[in-house]
């Protein structure tokens, strides 16, 4: 809050796009802008030419326009990827790292010589070393900071271990010599018939 001498008062507020936010973006390929072009071309303008006023031509021929284009080139909604969400130790520097590796992968698959070989696999085999270095670092240093805290080392060494669903599904049924068994007592106990 920022006050100033008049007694008037301005809030300022930062917000944060959060990730599950849709953005939206416009859908622009050389198809669609050829079937802009020739929507335009077929287009009756004689609205625009009838118009008396400079002003309202203008509005018209703008909103045939924009309606087009709106038509042709439609907003499409799609939600970002947060790509490094699960790896908290994983940087800004890093991504830009791991950026520069897949160009140096590219490059070799392009050029296909032993030197842009020899040059991926140099920064790739670095860049793994410094990714294992600063996700070592990330855990010792929140376990460090949860050392009298049980429960929160805990929290940290099963969020390591356990990256999938903590549900684990078990089948529902069994096959054996090609007969299909849903009761888990014929399963446990295959000799005896349950009464």
């Amino acid at each position: 809050m920022i006050a100033y001498q008049s007694s008037q008062f301005i809030t300022v507020t930062q917000r944060k796009q959060s990730e599950g936010k849709p953005k939206y973006k416009r859908v622009r390929t050389e198809e669609t802008m050829n079937a802009f072009k020739n929507d335009l071309l077929v287009q009756n303008w004689e609205k625009v030419y009838n118009e008396s006023d400079i002003d309202s031509a203008y509005e018209t021929f703008l909103r045939i326009f924009t309606s087009l284009y709106e038509k042709n080139c439609p907003l499409k909604h799609y939600y970002r990827k947060r790509k490094y969400n699960d790896r908290p130790w994983f940087t800004k520097g890093l991504q830009n790292a791991c950026k520069k590796k897949n160009t140096l992968y590219r490059e070799f698959i392009k050029q296909k010589t032993k030197e842009a070989e020899n040059k991926y696999k140099k920064y790739k085999n670095k860049l793994i070393n410094i990714i294992r270095v600063c996700r070592k670092e990330y855990y010792s240093k929140i376990l460090y900071n949860n050392k009298n805290n049980i429960k929160g080392i805990w929290d940290i060494l099963n969020s390591i271990i356990k990256n999938g669903d903590k549900q684990q599904s078990y089948p529902q049924y069994f096959i054996d010599n090609d007969i299909k068994k849903d009761n888990m007592n014929d399963v446990v106990n295959p000799g005896q018939q349950n009464s």
